[in-house]
């Protein structure tokens, strides 16, 4: 992740401000407080990665080539994050 370097020396004044121990800290603050206001929004990707996980055992894939799946479909979102924006 590319941070501009205005936004970086407030994030690592923020940071001191709170006492924490960098900016990286307060990233993950700020990005677990985003994750709690969508709670709903989390509970529904575990619910349907739990439906799809239990699919693909039904169809008797094994512990491996399930793991194997969900690390390429890891992969595949991180291609997908990484495209440039229009």
């Amino acid at each position: 992740m590319r941070i501009h370097l205005d936004l970086l020396g407030k994030l690592k004044s923020v940071a001191a401000m709170k006492g924490m121990a960098g900016y990286q800290s307060l990233i993950k603050y700020y990005i677990g407080q985003g994750l709690l206001r969508d709670i709903d929004l989390v509970r529904q990707i575990e619910e349907q990665d739990a439906r799809i996980e239990a699919g693909l055992k039904k169809i008797g894939l094994s512990a491996g080539q399930i793991q194997s799946f969900w690390k390429k479909m890891s992969r595949q979102e991180e291609v997908a994050g990484a495209r440039p924006e229009a």
